[in-house]
């Protein structure tokens, strides 16, 4: 159902499926300007060329569309709220528990990966 409120806003939270450009763009033509806020999560790692890249998501889940997310929301001038989250278990690549300092480790990769994101799509879309 459709509210015509110009007080309720949207969140955008890609959920942990595949979700296809076509899905992605859908979404945000759907939800437009009442979007003032997005969220994301996964976990980063630094490839051979230097850039950042996802390495997971949580749980093992599919890796979420984040390019295509930022693009589009460059696309309509979206001018809200991102925010990081870390909200899993701390597990090291040997499957033992991790430490604050992987955490923060994330954290700085997953800054590097959205502030690269959003250059990208400001060079596009201004």
């Amino acid at each position: 159902a459709y509210i015509d409120s110009p007080h309720l806003k949207a969140i955008i939270d890609i959920p942990h499926s595949e979700d296809s450009e076509d899905n992605v763009k859908e979404a945000i033509r759907t939800i437009g300007k009442n979007d003032v806020h997005f969220h994301f999560n996964g976990e980063f790692e630094r490839l051979a060329n230097g850039s950042i890249g996802m390495k997971r998501t949580v749980f093992g889940a599919p890796i979420q569309n984040y390019p295509t997310l930022v693009n589009e929301l460059a696309r309509i001038g979206f001018n809200g709220h991102l925010c990081w989250e870390f909200c899993h278990n701390v597990i090291n690549e040997k499957g033992l528990p991790g430490t604050l300092k992987e955490v923060d480790e994330q954290t700085v990769l997953a800054l590097e990966y959205m502030r690269g994101l959003i250059a990208d799509a400001k060079k596009i879309y201004g």
